[in-house]
C-alpha cells in the first residue's frame, strides 16, 4: 500500500534523487527535516506528514522515487506510471500555487489562503455562507492543470484527494465529494473503449503545456501503456499500431 503525489514542480530548484545520494537516502530518518540533508520542497514535506496522518506508510514522488541522472533508471520508472499511479491507494493532488514549495492547504501548519466567504444580514440573527466553487473550476484555474506530466497522473489514478485554497475533494471512480456537501458533486464519466478513447485523450494532451518539448512521449508514457491494454497491439511514439492508418489522417 503507498499514496502517490501529484504536483507541479515549478522551476525544479529543489532536491531530486541521484544515483550519488542512494546509500544516504536508505538510511533511516535521512528525509527528516532535523536532518537537513536534503532540500525537499514544502508539497512534498506536507505530502510526507498527510501520510503518516492517514496511517499510510509509504508515499511515491517521482522526485524521490526516480534516479534523475540515471537515463535507464528514468526509462523504466516512466514506462510504469500506469501501474503506479493505477495500483496506488490514492492519489494526492496539490492544487495550490505553481510550484514545488506552495506546500498542501489545510495540512500541518499551512492554512488555506482563500476564507470560505460569509455574508451578514443586517438586523437579523443568521449568516449566507457563499457556495464553494465547484471542483472542475477550482482544477481549471489551477496550474497543476496545464502541465503535462500531470494528465497522466489524474487520468490512471483510482481514487484522488485534490487540496486547493478552497477545500478538500475527494474523487473516485464512480463520483466527487467535498467537505461542504453530504452528497455527491457529480457522477463520472467512464471512457469509452477503443479508438475514440484514445482521440479524447491525445487531445486532451495536447492541450497542455512542457518545459521541455522532448518530454511529449514521456508524458505519455502511462497513458499509452493504459490504452494499449483497452485496443491491444503495441504502440509506437503514442501512436497504437492498431489503428496507425486512422491516426495519420489529418486535414490542413
Amino acid at each position: 500500500r503507498y499514496l502517490a503525489l501529484s504536483y507541479v514542480w515549478g522551476d525544479g530548484r529543489f532536491y531530486k534523487t541521484c544515483g550519488a545520494d542512494v546509500p544516504a537516502l536508505r538510511k533511516h530518518g535521512s528525509l527528516a527535516p532535523s536532518a537537513k540533508l536534503f532540500n525537499v520542497p514544502r508539497t512534498v514535506r506536507d505530502a510526507m506528514a498527510l501520510a503518516k496522518q492517514l496511517g499510510e506508510k509509504y508515499l511515491w514522488v517521482d522526485a524521490l522515487c526516480i534516479i534523475q541522472d540515471d537515463d535507464t533508471h528514468r526509462t523504466q520508472q516512466l514506462r510504469l506510471m500506469d501501474r503506479i499511479y493505477r495500483h496506488s491507494v490514492m492519489t494526492v493532488i496539490a492544487l495550490s500555487g505553481g510550484d514545488a514549495w506552495s506546500g498542501l492547504p489545510g495540512v500541518g501548519s499551512g492554512l488555506r489562503r482563500r476564507i470560505m466567504p460569509v455574508e451578514s444580514i443586517e438586523g437579523e440573527a443568521y449568516s449566507l455562507t457563499i457556495e464553494p466553487p465547484h471542483l472542475r473550476h477550482v482544477v481549471d484555474l489551477s496550474a497543476w492543470s496545464i502541465r503535462a506530466w500531470t494528465f497522466q497522473e489524474q487520468l490512471l489514478s483510482r481514487r484522488c484527494l485534490y487540496l486547493s485554497d478552497w477545500q478538500a475533494y475527494f474523487q473516485c471512480q464512480g463520483t466527487t465529494y467535498s467537505i461542504d456537501r453530504l452528497n455527491p458533486l457529480t457522477e463520472m464519466a467512464c471512457w469509452d473503449d477503443g479508438y475514440t478513447s484514445y482521440q479524447k485523450l491525445v487531445g486532451y494532451y495536447l492541450r497542455r503545456s512542457m518545459t521541455r518539448e522532448s518530454d511529449i512521449l514521456n508524458a505519455f508514457e502511462g497513458v499509452s501503456a493504459f490504452m494499449q491494454a483497452q485496443l491491444g497491439g503495441s504502440f509506437f511514439a503514442g501512436v497504437p499500431e492498431a489503428l496507425i492508418d486512422f491516426c495519420l489522417l489529418w486535414a490542413p
